[in-house]
């Protein structure tokens, strides 16, 4: 898992997935501008029902740009196939993106995290990763095809419907 988001928490500060230290600055002894400032980029939670107010599934997209750049090409067309496939198929289904920095800082649940770690083990896992509804279904170079895999996996397309290109 340190390849693949980094080596976690060390002493109070919290690791990115390129194993750099981040520190996170004490609340207490910052201006009330500055701690504005960071709750701004404090990285959303996880959320606990994969299932939009749509009744859809969660796409979720984790990006590995944030620790290396030369990713940025695979993260962008990660995130593009995945709001084509939903925006031209209209499945009910939630897009949502974060990068692996922010999965580490707690974006993501210990659980997907320990799947994610296994997967990269034994699999190969590589970033970007797809999770539809919970479920990660593809790593690396995500395709239109593994979104719509997921949204039929995930009950919010039909199998015969067809993607455009």
């Amino acid at each position: 898992m340190k390849r693949l988001f980094g080596g976690g928490k060390q002493d109070g500060a919290v690791g990115s997935c390129c194993g750099v230290v981040n520190i996170v600055p004490d609340e207490d002894l910052l201006e009330d501008d500055a701690r504005e400032k960071v709750e701004s980029k404090a990285p959303a939670p996880a959320a606990q029902d994969p299932a939009s107010a749509a009744g859809g599934p969660e796409v979720l997209v984790i990006t590995g740009s944030c620790c290396s750049p030369m990713a940025k090409p695979f993260d962008e067309r990660a995130l593009r196939a995945a709001q084509d496939v939903i925006a031209e198929t209209g499945a009910p289904a939630t897009f949502r993106t974060i990068s692996a920095t922010a999965g580490m800082n707690g974006a993501l649940s210990k659980e997907v995290l320990d799947d994610l770690t296994e997967r990269q083990r034994n699999d190969g896992l590589q970033l970007p990763v797809l999770m539809v509804g919970g479920e990660v279904i593809a790593g690396g170079l995500i395709k239109p095809e593994h979104v719509r895999e997921g949204l039929v996996k995930a009950g919010a397309l039909a199998q015969d419907q067809p993607v455009g290109n």
